[in-house]
């Protein structure tokens, strides 16, 4: 039974990361599409990734606390556990790929090894982040457990 429950929540976690994705990948292009041509190429290649990633974080960090997770945690304090594990995953996520790149000399004609590798990673990630969210990130708390026992 506690085998089902593991793979019912899995799989919300899944959702909420699709979810998430498709949020940010519009808000990516919105905000694109807003600064094309009010700022310089640099700035424009840059921000809307963050402003998208912020957004995507805040949603996904919601479905997870209140729908994957179920945390009593108080929000502050899961947030803060939640971008503390969520930023040095995507710095992680950078130093692999770019790293697997430059060890195989994988250059950028290469689309599709390149997408393969990438998605490799984000998938190796992914667990790593599920288990990171679940163990520390939304832990109940020995109070909220308590609370629930009673």
């Amino acid at each position: 039974m506690k085998k089902l429950k593991i793979k019912k929540q899995f799989l919300k976690y899944t959702a909420s990361s699709f979810i998430s994705s498709v949020a940010e990948e519009g808000v990516f292009l919105l905000s694109a599409w807003l600064l094309s041509g009010r700022l310089s190429d640099a700035a424009v290649a840059l921000l809307p990734m963050v402003i998208a990633r912020m957004v995507s974080n805040v949603i996904n960090f919601y479905i997870n606390q209140k729908l994957v997770f179920r945390s009593q945690r108080s929000i502050g304090v899961a947030f803060v556990r939640y971008m503390l594990q969520a930023l040095p995953v995507a710095v992680l996520q950078l130093l692999l790929t770019t790293g697997i790149y430059a060890l195989f000399s994988i250059g950028e004609e290469q689309v599709a090894l390149r997408g393969v590798i990438y998605a490799g990673v984000m998938t190796a990630l992914f667990v790593v982040s599920y288990i990171m969210q679940k163990l520390w990130v939304f832990k109940a708390t020995e109070n909220a457990e308590k609370r629930v026992k009673v």
